[in-house]
């Protein structure tokens, strides 16, 4: 091997160790760094605001009215479903937590929340829509 391609591979070989045992002694150092928290508690399943549902649900009234409390879940959970969807809510989590709808319909329509109620012969939105165990 001609004296000057040796000594480009020796001093190659050589950067390539100090890098390697460089690398090697970082692995050593403790890091200054400290990592977040982990949360110590879920938050609380919340919708965003629900006034295009309260909308939805104020233009059919009347269907809600004049149909039995049955036919009228099905188009609750109809209504609610579309509405949560349009809005990327995760509806397993929706099914779960369906105390939230009565929640968000309190909160942007407390006179439709009470009317859908009424309507619907039930103490609670919640008892009307489909939900899975929590």
């Amino acid at each position: 091997m001609p004296h000057k391609l040796r000594a480009k591979v020796v001093t190659g070989a050589a950067a390539m160790s100090l890098a390697a045992a460089v690398l090697a002694g970082c692995a050593d150092v403790p890091s200054t760094e400290t990592a977040p928290p982990m949360p110590t508690e879920t938050p609380a399943f919340q919708l965003p605001d629900a006034s295009g549902l309260c909308r939805d649900l104020e233009a059919r009234a009347q269907e809600l009215r004049t149909y039995t409390p049955t036919i009228g879940k099905v188009t609750l959970n109809d209504r609610v479903a579309n509405w949560a969807t349009s809005q990327g809510v995760d509806l397993l989590q929706l099914a779960r937590n369906r105390d939230a709808v009565d929640d968000a319909l309190r909160a942007a329509c407390p006179e439709t929340h009470e009317a859908v109620m009424s309507y619907l012969d039930v103490d609670s939105l919640e008892s009307a829509l489909i939900g899975l165990p929590g």
